[in-house]
């Protein structure tokens, strides 16, 4: 039986040493092929001992984004939006990218800003159409109040307190105008 077991242990550490010269796992073989980037990017990377390496054609994996997370979300940093890049060991084993990323403050606040100028634009068109409508419903009584006996006072009235129902109207929604534009 042990004889039997020695003979077992042999044949496979022989076979393993075939296979894996075959598979070129024991050998010094590089990468057949680097990467080609779509955009270049020259980086200055300092390592640890303060040695400086300037890289040409910097990707990382062919890609030139990060991806991580942020809380439960994934997400795509573009190299050309990123100033500088911190990376850090954490006690668990893995790796920590702290990244100043320029520009996202400003775009923010380009977006609230068009956000709100819309806004604006669609209180302020809102603010016209009452401001047509109410001349219009002046023109309508204009006519009906021509120079000669007035037919129907009721509906004079009826329009006159309109008016007054559009004048509220074009009151507030010039509030909210105003609102829109600060």
């Amino acid at each position: 039986m042990k004889r039997h077991g020695l003979w077992v242990y042999l044949l496979f550490v022989l076979l393993a040493g075939t296979l894996m010269g075959m598979g070129g796992l024991g050998g010094d073989e590089g990468p057949t092929r680097l990467p080609t980037p779509d955009k270049l990017f020259s980086v200055t990377v300092v390592d640890q001992v303060d040695v400086h390496t300037i890289l040409t054609q910097f990707t990382i994996g062919g890609y030139t984004h990060f991806f991580g997370r942020r809380g439960k979300g994934q997400l795509a940093i573009p190299f050309e939006t990123i100033d500088r890049a911190d990376f850090r060991m954490l006690p668990e084993g893995g790796l920590e990218a702290v990244l100043k990323v320029r520009g996202i403050r400003e775009k923010k606040e380009q977006e609230k800003f068009a956000v709100k100028k819309r806004e604006y634009l669609t209180e302020k068109e809102r603010e016209d159409q009452l401001k047509t409508k109410k001349k219009s419903e002046e023109a309508e009584i204009r006519q009906v109040l021509k120079p000669g006996p007035v037919s129907d006072f009721e509906k004079v009235m009826r329009r006159h307190a309109h008016l007054g129902v559009l004048k509220g109207e074009i009151e507030k929604q010039m509030e909210k105008v105003i609102e829109a534009s600060q």
